[in-house]
């Protein structure tokens, strides 16, 4: 009976754990009435630090949320509560598993006043060799929130401007790369 109630108490051990890491992401550069986070991470602890990672503005009555993604790179792990063990080459093994590509993702509060069309939406880039407008290569749609994919490789990526059109007049809204550290708690179902 001892034995079964050790092996309880002992299996959350066993099937999750935590990290320490630092989170790669991009920052929107705007005012700080339209800006928003960091959040705590979905599955984690705690955020420290860093800059807001989320634009939010008042459009026509409903409010429109823009974040793009972010990379996860691990630097220390252990079970719940003890993440002291170095997984230094975790970190590059783990860039290989992430989106190679930029994706932003869009959510509108009120979708009568935006449509949900990629068509609307292109990024400015400014980088080496190139200079100008992407259209997104991929785009998927759920009730009220938008993720669009730009084929620009985030290696390359410092900044870019995410331009809205069909709301009046284009919408620019700069993004430029940040970084924080975080706490994350992971378990099966996160």
């Amino acid at each position: 009976m001892r034995q079964a109630l050790c092996l309880l108490l002992a299996a959350p051990m066993f099937v999750s754990c935590s990290t320490i890491e630092r989170r790669v992401y991009f920052s929107p550069v705007v005012d700080v009435a339209n800006s928003q986070g960091p959040q705590k991470p979905a599955c984690g602890w705690k955020s420290f630090g860093g800059a807001p990672d989320t634009y939010i503005v008042s459009l026509n009555g409903g409010d429109l949320v823009v974040t793009a993604n972010e990379s996860i790179q691990p630097y220390f792990w252990g079970p719940w509560f003890a993440s002291v063990i170095p997984v230094f080459p975790v970190t590059w093994a783990v860039q290989m598993f992430g989106s190679p590509d930029l994706k932003v993702n869009v959510m509108v509060s009120d979708g009568s006043y935006v449509r949900m069309d990629k068509s609307l939406y292109t990024i400015k880039l400014i980088t080496d060799g190139f200079s100008g407008y992407v259209k997104p290569s991929q785009y998927e749609v759920a009730a009220g929130m938008m993720s669009l994919e730009f084929p620009v490789p985030l290696s390359q990526l410092e900044h870019f401007t995410l331009r809205l059109t069909g709301v009046g007049e284009p919408l620019d809204i700069p993004f430029q790369k940040a970084s924080r550290w975080s706490w994350t708690q992971w378990t099966p179902n996160c």
